[in-house]
């Protein structure tokens, strides 16, 4: 079995050692296991394996020499030694850099400049140069069996680290390859792998992830996974790692038994606790979810399964408008709070021809999910195209239909004009998005946007228990809003 440290030294001499293949092979062999024993010491296998691939090249090309001069039909082709299989991955994954050997050391020569070659030996190659030849010498130069790369994307991009791998795991498929990263897209990278989460305190843990999983679902499973070493559950939210909703809810969440883990949409979220729920992956670690209200109509809001939590408003930045949080806010800042006024300038900044779109959206939502339902029935169906052709009319006929387009279109109508006439500040926040509403919140407190919301998230981020009386009337006003921000409130 060989081992690639991740405390790798790639510094190639100025002049490599000239010496026969049986000694090259012989310290570089003692270099290999100095660094195996002590992994925190930079060794000096570099420039012995290098000399081993020389010594090794050069044996072969005699032998090859002395064959064709006794015979020269049957002396047959110049074997491919490691130096060589070196040079052809190099071709593949720099091209334009040709890897050329003179002198007992490498060269790189720049081909793709219209001028003459830029030339310049290994000891000026750069880090992620050094580090590609130094992992292909060690991988053509292993015994079949298996070698375990700690760190395999090191002094890549990560690009070119798949790339760099998926070549040598083509060219060597008498070796198994086990990788030791933290890097979640190389691993995912991998084709055909077996994962295995190593735990400081339980040890090693085999995972199975569905092939089925999307790239992007399979990522936040790992990912989730190393996690519950010390979380004991999990919130997948809307948007990315910079997004509004990662920032809130990473305040929110602060604790360290509880992780944000931002995954995109709102069906994401569904999908990524439902598949850490299945999977097995993080069996210690609860997972839940939370996502904007949107315009989901309520029976998809009820049906959704236990531990995914539903904003009581329209999105995140709602949060910021609610009249609790408001209030805070100006009584921090020692400024007057008209909340009658407030609501009016809510109400006042839809306009009618957004009132008329916020009814067609919320009916939109309501309809597509019930003929999306109809249609599939029919795909059911065991019958001629023929026949369904002629079964069109009473299939799309409403008469037939558990629904009424027009009732709930009015429904929609009357619950949005209730809701911006004589609605509450939180039926208003409910049905109209938080992003035009946030400008009128933060002008009432005498700021802009950014100062705004900076002032609430940063006070809501504060790590101890101790917190000021701002922050905790801010984690009151926000309180029945937001699931419970830690496992145990008093830590």
């Amino acid at each position: 079995m060989e081992f690639v440290n991740a405390l790798r030294n790639t510094r190639v001499a100025p002049e490599l050692p000239i010496m026969g293949f049986d000694s090259a092979r012989s310290q570089f062999f003692q270099q290999k296991n100095q660094a195996r024993n002590n992994f925190w010491d930079l060794t000096s296998e570099f420039d012995f394996m290098l000399s081993q691939l020389v010594a090794q090249s050069s044996m072969a090309a005699m032998a090859f020499t002395s064959r064709y001069r006794e015979n020269p039909e049957s002396a047959g082709s110049p074997p491919e030694t490691p130096l060589e299989k070196v040079q052809d991955l190099w071709a593949r994954i720099y091209p334009g850099r040709k890897l050329e050997w003179r002198e007992w050391k490498p060269f790189v020569s720049s081909v793709t400049q219209s001028t003459d070659p830029v030339e310049y030996s290994a000891y000026h190659m750069s880090d992620g140069e050094k580090a590609a030849l130094y992992l292909a010498s060690r991988v053509f130069l292993a015994d079949p069996g298996v070698i375990v790369v700690d760190e395999p994307e090191t002094h890549f991009h990560s690009l070119l680290a798949v790339r760099i791998w998926n070549e040598l795991e083509d060219a060597r498929r008498d070796i198994r390859f086990v990788y030791v990263t933290h890097d979640l897209t190389f691993a995912l990278s991998r084709r055909s792998a077996r994962y295995v989460i190593a735990n400081p305190t339980n040890g090693l843990r085999a995972i199975d992830l569905d092939d089925n999983l999307p790239d992007d679902v399979a990522a936040a499973l790992l990912g989730s996974a190393s996690l519950s070493f010390y979380a004991s559950r999990i919130f997948f939210c809307e948007g990315g790692e910079s997004s509004f909703d990662s920032r809130v809810y990473k305040a929110w969440f602060n604790g360290l038994d509880t992780v944000v883990k931002p995954v995109g949409s709102s069906q994401m979220v569904l999908r990524c606790v439902d598949a850490l729920r299945t999977s097995g992956v993080a069996q210690a670690l609860e997972s839940n979810g939370i996502i904007d209200s949107d315009y989901h109509p309520d029976n998809f809001k009820t049906s959704l399964p236990a531990g995914v939590h539903v904003l009581a408003v329209h999105e995140i930045e709602s949060l910021f408008c609610l009249s609790g949080v408001l209030r805070t806010v100006c009584d921090h800042l020692r400024r007057n709070f008209d909340e009658p006024n407030y609501l009016n300038q809510l109400r006042a900044s839809v306009s009618e021809s957004q009132r008329h779109q916020l009814i067609i959206q919320r009916w939109k939502a309501q309809l597509e999910p019930r003929l999306a339902g109809i249609v599939s029935d029919v795909s059911k169906r065991n019958m001629s195209i023929d026949k369904l052709a002629s079964e069109v009319p009473s299939i799309f006929d409403e008469a037939n239909w558990s629904f009424s387009p027009k009732e709930i279109l009015e429904s929609e109508k009357e619950f949005v004009e209730s809701a911006l006439v004589t609605g509450t500040i939180e039926q208003v926040l409910l049905v109209v998005p938080g992003k035009q509403l946030l400008p009128i919140a933060a002008r009432e407190a005498g700021m802009n946007v950014a100062a705004y919301t900076d002032l609430i998230i940063n006070s809501l981020d504060v790590k101890s228990i101790n917190l000021t009386t701002f922050s905790e009337e801010l984690v009151k006003a926000l309180g029945s809003f937001l699931p419970q921000r830690r496992v145990n409130q008093n830590s």
